[in-house]
């Protein structure tokens, strides 16, 4: 039961992360690749395949490649890019979080609620910017189990501007986004809460190109590896 509990816990608290995204004004048809890696995982591919803009909303399919899955995981994400940041669907937040938990097991049946704010990623500020500091709770049934999720960022701010930061996709100059989100976990009369970080260096106007998380004692590393156009 606790690695159920642990599993559920990593895919919710996924939802307050920066996921791959990036748009350079690209044609439809363009491929983005990210890999994400952690001692506990291995080396996952999330590969982000741009298949419409409309106006200020991007479209992607999102393939999901985790190892040990039995086959990956493929959905829709969108995103709108406007008024200098990057905000979040959450149908799509939630879709992935669902897609995540029925891979690892826990079955098609899953009640998901998400109660707050999804959050935004900035793509323009400087140094000592203060972005909002958003709550959300996020409640899950499955298995017979009720789980409550509130996740809480009690710090986000831009910490450096014009960092240089270097991926298998090239260098890039970057603006540095650093978060400390507290999470507290409800479930079977259990209430703990952990604290988690998460870097984010953002490549102005564009987006993401690497994060490090650090959720449950492991840190996840996500970083653009290429960027394929038709």
């Amino acid at each position: 039961m606790k690695k159920i509990i642990a599993t559920l816990v990593l895919a919710l608290t996924t939802l307050t992360a920066s996921y791959a995204q990036y748009y350079d004004n690209d044609p439809v048809g363009t491929v983005y690749e990210y890999e994400m890696s952690n001692k506990l995982m291995g080396t996952s591919t999330v590969t982000q395949t741009l298949k419409k803009v409309e106006g200020n909303v991007i479209t992607y399919e999102v393939v999901t490649k985790v190892p040990g899955m039995k086959q990956p995981m493929t959905m829709e994400n969108a995103l709108t890019f406007a008024d200098g940041k990057i905000q979040y669907s959450v149908e799509s937040l939630l879709a992935q979080s669902k897609a995540t938990m029925e891979q690892a097991g826990m079955g098609s049946n899953i009640d998901m609620t998400f109660d707050g704010d999804a959050g935004f990623t900035p793509l323009q500020g400087k140094v000592g910017d203060k972005l909002p500091l958003t709550k959300a709770t996020i409640t899950a049934k499955v298995q017979g189990m009720d789980l409550n999720v509130i996740t809480e960022i009690t710090r986000n701010e831009i910490t450096a501007v014009d960092e240089e930061v270097t991926t298998p996709a090239g260098t890039f100059k970057t603006i540095k986004v650093e978060q400390e989100v507290k999470t507290t976990t409800q479930a079977m009369g259990m209430n703990q809460t952990q604290e988690n970080k998460q870097i984010t260096w953002v490549v102005p106007n564009k987006g993401v190109v690497k994060t490090e998380m650090t959720t449950m004692g492991q840190v996840m590393t996500t970083e653009l590896v290429k960027i394929t156009r038709p």
